[in-house]
């Protein structure tokens, strides 16, 4: 289990409890679910950009691989 600790104003901590109280959560399930969310976005982010990037390489349908990997002896 990791700990983080951050120094905070005042009334950003009141809004983190208020807004956990309105969600009906304890602020620290809030805040593992704020922290695992920015964490997948930044996978999503990633993933997106590895798309991007490979946007032109050519594309073979799942039948034509196959058919290749036969020809190939590999299946």
């Amino acid at each position: 289990m990791t700990t983080i600790t951050f120094d905070t104003s005042e009334s950003l901590a009141q809004e983190l409890h208020y807004f956990a109280n309105a969600k009906q959560k304890s602020l620290n399930v809030l805040l593992t679910e704020m922290v695992q969310n920015y964490l997948n976005s930044e996978e999503d982010e990633e993933d997106f950009a590895l798309i991007k990037a490979r946007e032109n390489e050519p594309c073979s349908s799942l039948e034509d691989v196959v058919m290749r990997l036969k020809a190939n002896g590999k299946i």
